[in-house]
């Protein structure tokens, strides 16, 4: 089986380009893969944001296939750009690897964020690959903005709070991938097992995003990343509020527990604000058609607090979620 170090760094960018210039549009693309820098061409303002996967910290080798993981890749970064109700347009890979990987793995990788990324109207056009003792993924995502760009920092006092999709997935198959494989493969494991798509294919909601974008009643949004407590959170602290949710409200994933679903992370939903009012909740549920999923409201946005988010149910302060640096639920 031929290695990256059997391949070669160039012949391996070769491969690379390759790939992409056979894949989906290259509008904007006034020079791609093969010089020291791209040259892109938008129309308004430019999204830009960049996510990391690293061995070890957000996934073991076991847990995916090479081309899963590249389509995982993209997604956890695109994420960003649907929070901000934006088009994706081009996407950059850093790519770091050990020699001993397996070259066609390596190539496999990058043709599923290649392919991912076409599906979601976005050209690879460069990046960077490297040696490294364990396997990552940089990637770099760059948008166009559309006529409004949605924040966190818009939520306001009386706002209905939103999350698109179901949560806690993510967690709970994060949970029964860490398993030892022989409790994992037992009749009983297989039994209890919840789905590991919502870990392995997270959503891309940039139609929603874009859709949300349009309506004039939504105020701040974020994607559910870290936690939806500690990312709604986010906005209660970048808008000068704090908010209320029914924890009975929040949708819970097949499998997962409420818990998961609301300290989990790695959902990649979308978590919004909107003003209150039929009229709005009429353009919510119609936003929503475009990207094939449906939004529930789970609390309201209320006057600051010592705590950002408490239950409604019994006023408790919620407090939680993913952060590096701390011990977390990862690899």
């Amino acid at each position: 089986m031929k290695t990256l170090a059997g391949l070669g760094e160039f012949p391996f960018i070769e491969a690379i380009a390759r790939s992409a210039r056979g894949k989906g549009s290259r509008r904007g693309v006034v020079l791609g893969i093969g010089d020291d820098a791209a040259r892109l061409r938008l129309r308004r303002d430019a999204i830009v944001t960049v996510d990391s996967l690293v061995e070890g910290v957000h996934f073991r080798r076991t847990w995916l296939e090479p081309a899963e993981l590249g389509r995982r890749a993209f997604r956890v970064a695109v994420s960003d750009v649907a929070a901000c109700g934006a088009d994706a347009r081009f996407v950059l890979l850093a790519l770091a690897a050990p020699s001993s990987y397996p070259a066609r793995n390596a190539l496999a990788l990058v043709r599923g964020l290649i392919d991912d990324a076409a599906r979601a109207g976005a050209h690879l056009v460069g990046g960077n690959v490297c040696r490294s003792p364990v396997l990552s993924l940089a990637v770099t995502v760059v948008g166009e903005a559309g006529p409004r760009v949605l924040t966190r920092d818009s939520a306001r006092i009386g706002d209905t709070v939103y999350v698109t999709g179901r949560l806690g997935g993510a967690a709970a198959a994060v949970r029964h991938l860490r398993r030892p494989p022989r409790t994992a493969a037992s009749s009983e494991g297989r039994r209890r097992a919840p789905p590991l798509a919502p870990y392995t294919k997270p959503p891309v909601r940039l139609d929603v995003g874009r859709s949300l974008a349009r309506l004039r009643a939504i105020g701040a949004l974020i994607d559910v990343s870290d936690g939806l407590v500690q990312d709604l959170g986010h906005i209660c602290e970048r808008s000068g509020v704090s908010a209320e949710i029914d924890p009975r409200a929040v949708p819970v994933a097949r499998g997962a527990s409420l818990e998961d679903a609301l300290f989990g992370g790695d959902d990649y939903e979308l978590l919004f604000t909107a003003r209150p009012g039929a009229a709005s909740e009429r353009g919510v549920d119609e936003a929503l058609v475009a990207g094939k999923c449906r939004a529930i409201p789970i609390g309201r946005i209320v006057e600051p607090r010592d705590a950002k988010v408490v239950s409604s149910t019994d006023g408790r302060a919620l407090v939680g979620g993913y952060a590096h640096f701390s011990k977390g639920r990862r690899p």
